[in-house]
């Protein structure tokens, strides 16, 4: 009875061993070295808070992916962007929130700040302010598309050239008819004088 009952105690405390031991090593690390399971954005032409499910969109939201942190810049004169949570630990974790402001002359700039359930001392980064990585822009443009075409197309250069090049093309025709309307009155004109003159 007394050799079970030791067999018992001794497997209850290899099990008490093993198994946090496993969880510690076994598991992949939830973040920073690893993308948020789960993330959302809302902002300008996005209809409440959406789930970002793109694979790619959530691997270049990994910490210091998206957010350009060997650049800190000064705050900019910005409005209208856009938000974006990033949680971690199976979505339980609200480790950040970033703030993307889309930027017409290159990379967007990003806002970030310690999500509420941080403890204790804040990060180096909270409240700081970064250019977007050429990774993290090209996921914004690519998540914006989907989930809000109608904002990302009028912010999009190339989706506005199309329309300058008509008024410019436009604007060539009109000169050219009125070039051609003048160049048929001296014709016309000189013509006239010629037949007057004989």
């Amino acid at each position: 009875m007394k050799a079970k009952y030791r067999m018992s105690l001794l497997v209850a405390l290899m099990a008490l061993l093993i198994v946090p031991a496993y969880l510690v090593f076994a598991s992949p690390p939830s973040w920073p070295e690893s993308p948020p399971t789960k993330a959302t954005i809302r902002g300008p032409g996005i209809k409440g808070e959406v789930a970002i499910t793109d694979r790619e969109v959530l691997d270049s939201l990994q910490l210091g992916v998206f957010e350009d942190f060997n650049h800190p810049i000064a705050a900019p004169n910005v409005k209208d962007g856009y938000t974006i949570t990033r949680w971690f630990y199976e979505g339980s974790f609200n480790f950040g929130v970033l703030h993307y402001y889309p930027n017409a002359d290159g990379r967007g700039f990003v806002n970030f700040e310690d999500g509420p359930q941080m403890e204790g001392d804040h990060t180096k980064y909270n409240g700081g302010w970064f250019y977007a990585s050429s990774l993290g822009e090209q996921a914004m443009s690519k998540l914006l598309a989907q989930v809000a075409p109608r904002t990302s197309q009028a912010s999009n250069p190339t989706t506005a050239q199309p329309e300058f090049a008509f008024a410019i093309g436009a604007a060539a025709l009109v000169v050219l008819l009125l070039a051609a309307l003048l160049t048929l009155r001296v014709r016309r004109q000189s013509a006239l004088t010629m037949t007057d003159q004989r």
